[in-house]
């Protein structure tokens, strides 16, 4: 007799993530229908989660009005997917009588398998004008030098006033956000300490925060320079111009790999499990390092022929990295077998804290 046996998996139940943004140009006394689109794949950084269920007003626009069904929304009022998918969601422009550039509104999302939605509001910003709004007409070039290795945070000023020519916007509109359109080859760019996606664009909001940062290659030993382009959109039209050059100059890696000594003795008594320290690896050993960096973690290159090292009772493997905060937890174990016999050597490397490993 066959027998089929089904094993299910239990689906997330966390609500979805997403903090970020989307804008919209509309005529005044105009209108806007929204779209799910709008408020998840368009948005950034756009929605991530299950299946899109619903949004939730958390504050209104200071001008203009959101509607469901003809019907002026109040904050905290709560937009089925299904009725976005109608387009009975909608934002009405104001008349020319104060005349605006911006108008914002906060919302959060919700999915279908948790029906809990995000903590962090996003944004909806509106930009209502008589006439066609221009994006910027100048994106300048700038060269930044950077030692290595480096963590650089960009500032507003790096992609506008000490651009040249320095950002400028036909109807003298603030730069809004800028958009890294091209891929370095060597270093990181990171949002906020997570990688930067290609034309993912960062507000000069989060810019000014020191959101955006640039991480040298400590790997790339000579001096480099290259050239990264991007982009800027303005607080009017929210268009972004191309043309700006990031170029990147990185000095040669100034760092150096640690030293240790090439030989230490540990003695261990047979049947007698060996708790190796911090002491016997590092200070014993003689670890010394130019740039005054700490000693992080080893790996051991070659494993004893008699006995068994194990990290918290997993069997240690070639080359694999050991912290030294288990070291000091009494972590890691060299195991004695009863008929050892004689010495034998055991081969290790020392990292330190720019990432070097010892000869």
């Amino acid at each position: 007799m066959a027998i089929l046996t089904l094993s299910y998996s239990a689906q997330s139940s966390s609500a979805p993530t997403q903090s970020g943004w989307n804008a919209f140009k509309v005529d005044f006394e105009g209108t806007h229908t929204f779209t799910v689109a709008d408020l998840t794949t368009d948005t950034n950084p756009e929605y991530v989660g299950n299946t899109f269920y619903s949004t939730k007003i958390v504050t209104l626009p200071s001008k203009g009005t959101l509607q469901l069904s003809s019907v002026n929304i109040s904050a905290g009022d709560e937009i089925l997917a299904t009725d976005i998918a109608l387009g009975l969601f909608i934002y009405v422009a104001e008349s020319d009588t104060a005349g605006y550039t911006d108008s914002n509104c906060t919302f959060l999302v919700a999915d279908e398998n948790s029906l809990s939605y995000n903590n962090t509001a996003n944004d909806l910003i509106f930009t209502a004008a008589s006439n066609e709004n221009e994006p910027p007409d100048s994106v300048g070039v700038i060269t930044i030098n950077l030692s290595n290795p480096e963590t650089y945070t960009f500032t507003p000023e790096n992609f506008t006033t000490e651009t040249t020519p320095v950002y400028s916007d036909p109807e003298d509109d603030d730069a809004f956000a800028v958009k890294i359109t091209s891929v370095p080859f060597y270093g990181s760019f990171l949002y906020d300490g997570d990688g930067l996606g290609l034309n993912e664009s960062v507000t000069i909001k989060d810019i000014n925060n020191g959101l955006l940062t640039y991480v040298t290659d400590e790997e790339q030993d000579d001096a480099t320079s290259e050239d990264i382009t991007f982009s800027v959109s303005d607080q009017g039209s929210y268009e972004f111009t191309s043309g700006g050059v990031l170029t990147l100059a990185v000095e040669a890696y100034v760092g150096s790999a640690p030293i240790i000594n090439d030989e230490t003795d540990i003695y261990v008594v047979l049947n007698e499990d060996y708790v190796f320290t911090r002491y016997d690896l590092i200070t014993a050993a003689g670890y010394y390092d130019l740039d005054g960096d700490s000693a992080e973690s080893i790996r051991f290159t070659s494993l004893p022929s008699q006995g068994e090292i194990q990290l918290d009772g997993e069997t240690v493997s070639f080359s694999q990295e050991i912290t030294l905060e288990d070291v000091d937890s009494g972590l890691l174990i060299y195991y004695t077998v009863d008929d050892a016999l004689g010495e034998f050597e055991m081969n290790y490397q020392v990292k330190d804290a720019s990432g070097e490993w010892s000869d």
